[in-house]
């Protein structure tokens, strides 16, 4: 398989090198991916499923219902380590 990457994503790769966290490019996109892994298996919703619940979100905010986005990043939080541990 071959890539073509943009400038902007070779010089996040680049800063990462740079830092020493990791030895190679491929090491970086590993971890990368590994990562968007884990965040699609968090919650394992389709984007229409996501963008049902930020629009039911957006028309609670409108109506002054629902959670603080710091009651929204705890939540958040608690079902991340939840599912983690499941």
């Amino acid at each position: 398989m071959e890539l073509t990457i943009t400038p902007e994503i070779e010089g996040v790769i680049q800063r990462k090198l740079e830092s020493g966290q990791y030895e190679t490019p491929q090491q970086v996109l590993e971890s990368a991916l590994h990562r968007l892994d884990e965040d699609d298996a968090d919650f394992g919703w389709s984007t229409a499923e996501l963008q049902a619940a930020v629009d039911v979100g957006w028309e609670e905010a409108e109506r002054g219902v629902g959670m603080t986005g710091s009651e929204a990043r705890t939540e958040l939080a608690r079902l991340r380590a939840e599912r983690r541990r499941a």
